[in-house]
């Protein structure tokens, strides 16, 4: 019986003491991160095909690998990109990038 006595205190101690977390994820884009140069990390990339993981070069030492996708972002919105040609060569291309903001898309 005095289990349900204290059972409503409890209950309002529960949800008094419960709040509601902010989102730590901002919704502000910080465009320091883009300029530098990243490194496909395809070992840690899941089955999903259609996403590619990137991680800054010197984040960690990467396996040996033939060809290894790297993007370089400069702050005048240019980039560079390594492209593996029919040959097996590999060099840099240039281009440009674009940052949409309202749908984070890069």
């Amino acid at each position: 019986m005095k289990t349900i006595k204290y059972f409503p205190l409890f209950l309002l101690v529960v949800l008094v003491s419960c709040e509601e977390k902010s989102n730590p994820v901002s919704s502000e884009v910080n465009y320091e991160y883009f300029y530098n140069s990243w490194t496909r990390s395809y070992e840690e990339e899941t089955n999903n095909d259609s996403i590619k993981l990137f991680r800054p070069n010197d984040y960690k030492e990467f396996s040996t690998s033939r060809y290894r996708e790297i993007l370089i972002f400069k702050q005048d919105n240019t980039c560079s990109y390594l492209v593996l040609a029919p040959n097996d060569a590999h060099y840099f291309q240039s281009g440009k990038w674009n940052l949409i903001n309202q749908e984070k898309i890069l």
